[in-house]
């Protein structure tokens, strides 16, 4: 190894030193992160080819490109939230304060968005504001995965021992406010989030 290639490692370690970077990759595992980004790629590319014609047509052939500036935008900010969520230890998501308020919140979502809102293309799932609509489904989906995962960690021997049905008859709190927000998403009707 030359001298120079010696004095750009060191480089690039005192980068890394810094507080921000600091331990930044400890944990990560890269075979999720390269496929997730091959598919953000791959979802780029066929959002610029799918509405490349209705952003010409929309913007009287001003831009071809305004859907996947904003697929892109979105994409940056999905990015954030993940390394946002990478930050946080793992022990701060089994606080039942935390799950209470996350399944107390959600269920209001839900119930405000049936109610309230208006239907978009015979759906009426989504949160409209402003310019931008937002599906809470997408937020629910994260959080059924985190406290299913919770509920079976908790009662893992359970389970075990004496078998998932038993466990959900002992247990049926979670399970229950589960199922409830699954049939308040069917009633959207909005299937392609579920």
């Amino acid at each position: 190894m030359s001298k120079k290639n010696l004095h750009v490692d060191k480089k690039r370690e005192k980068q890394w030193e810094n507080p921000f970077f600091k331990n930044f990759s400890k944990g990560l595992n890269f075979n999720l992160i390269v496929p997730s980004l091959l598919l953000l790629a791959i979802g780029l590319v066929a959002v610029a080819s799918a509405s490349n014609y209705k952003a010409l047509v929309e913007s009287q052939y001003a831009s071809s490109i305004t859907y996947l500036v904003r697929q892109i935008i979105f994409a940056l900010f999905g990015g954030l939230m993940c390394l946002f969520v990478y930050r946080i230890r793992p022990e701060i998501f089994r606080r039942n304060q935390l799950k209470n308020f996350l399944i107390v919140g959600m269920s209001v979502v839900l119930v405000v968005v049936f109610f309230l809102m208006p239907t978009i293309n015979g759906a009426k799932g989504w949160i409209v504001l402003g310019p931008i609509s937002i599906q809470p489904v997408e937020f629910l989906k994260p959080l059924m995965i985190l406290l299913w995962a919770d509920y079976l960690d908790r009662h893992q021997q359970e389970v075990v021992n004496e078998g998932m049905g038993s466990t959900l008859k002992k247990n049926f709190k979670l399970p229950l406010v589960l199922l409830a927000w699954l049939a308040i998403v069917f009633l959207f009707p909005d299937t392609g989030g579920v």
